[in-house]
């Protein structure tokens, strides 16, 4: 009987002995293991022209993200752009370059051939563009009350030329209207839990915080409450969705550009020159059932950091997308994803 209590005391000590052994090799970075093994699926929420202190800590005008959206996720403090203007920074995001892009024109003046996020993934890949008037639609939109889209802010209407032929043919099926923030495509998905791997959702110019043009009556006139009050519609539906709740779906809220700071397009954002401009840093928020509430980082991050992120948690290559990719630094241990 002693020898037998002396046996159990043993495998006691040494179950201990590996599991304090684990803690130490982990150290403070400890994440749950069922979370970051069922983080299957990523959603990116692209908003528009604002820098990180126009928006973080602006409670007058962005009252829900920073009142609801920043206590409950994750805040990467030191996220930088790419460039200047707006497409460059889409390109880059989903194909880990700018392509040598620096102007805002039309598919038909950039037709890419790269790989990209979309074709790593295809054809488990959704982008969703609010008030797109069809799949996967080329070209920009009068601006009126009820058609508001941008092609500049729909990466994958850009990948159109061969040899990245799926996603060419598939962008008729997955680029699709978005709807509206409580209902269409996006909403019925959310529900019934249908989210592909990868989603894109775009809001259109009245709710991304990019200043309306003329002759465009956005309502709230205030475009950065415009999109807070966008988004407080849509997310309340994704923390509702059953993707998200069973810890599959990891999201995030990014901007394309800041304002401000130098302003020239083309500009690399991410040179020596440009890392403190305030044109180039950027608000972005990180949401999973596993990330701390109110957590903060401040290492220095980019859009090529949220693209080896995903393809991290989509158990993709690192290295297919270049090297702006893989050297990037990766979110998953700051936000414990």
């Amino acid at each position: 009987m002693r020898r037998s209590r002396r046996r159990v005391g043993w495998l006691a000590l040494a179950v201990i002995a590996v599991l304090a052994a684990q803690v130490s090799a982990t150290g403070s970075h400890l994440r749950p293991a069922a979370a970051a093994a069922q983080a299957r699926k990523v959603l990116w929420i692209a908003m528009e022209n604002r820098s990180y202190n126009a928006v973080i800590g602006n409670n007058a005008a962005a009252p829900y993200i920073n009142g609801t959206l920043v206590p409950r996720g994750g805040n990467a403090t030191n996220m930088h752009s790419e460039s200047h203007p707006s497409l460059p920074n889409y390109v880059a995001m989903t194909t880990g370059s700018t392509q040598g892009i620096a102007d805002d024109k039309n598919p038909a003046a950039h037709p890419l051939s790269s790989a990209s996020l979309f074709s790593q993934v295809d054809p488990s890949w959704r982008a969703y563009q609010e008030t797109m008037p069809a799949a996967c639609y080329r070209r920009n939109t009068t601006f009126t009350a009820g058609t508001q889209y941008a092609v500049r802010h729909n990466p994958a209407s850009y990948l159109v030329a061969a040899p990245i032929s799926a996603p060419r043919a598939d962008c008729n099926i997955n680029d699709e209207p978005l709807g509206a923030a409580t209902m269409g495509a996006l909403a019925n998905d959310l529900a019934a839990g249908q989210l592909p791997e990868f989603s894109f959702v775009t809001p259109g110019i009245c709710h991304d915080m990019h200043a309306a043009p003329a002759g465009l009556a956005c309502s709230p006139a205030n475009s950065t409450t415009a999109g807070d009050q966008w988004l407080g519609q849509l997310m309340p539906q994704i923390f509702a969705s059953p993707d998200y709740t069973s810890g599959q779906l990891v999201v995030f809220v990014t901007w394309d550009e800041g304002t401000g700071g130098a302003g020239i397009r083309g500009m690399d954002c991410l040179s020596e020159q440009y890392l403190s401009d305030a044109g180039c840093h950027i608000p972005t928020l990180v949401f999973s059932t596993s990330v701390t509430p109110g957590a903060s980082d401040g290492t220095f991050f980019s859009h090529y950091s949220i693209l080896k992120t995903t393809e991290e948690l989509l158990g993709q290559p690192t290295t297919d997308l270049g090297s702006n990719v893989s050297d990037a630094n990766s979110m998953l241990s700051a936000f414990s994803l």
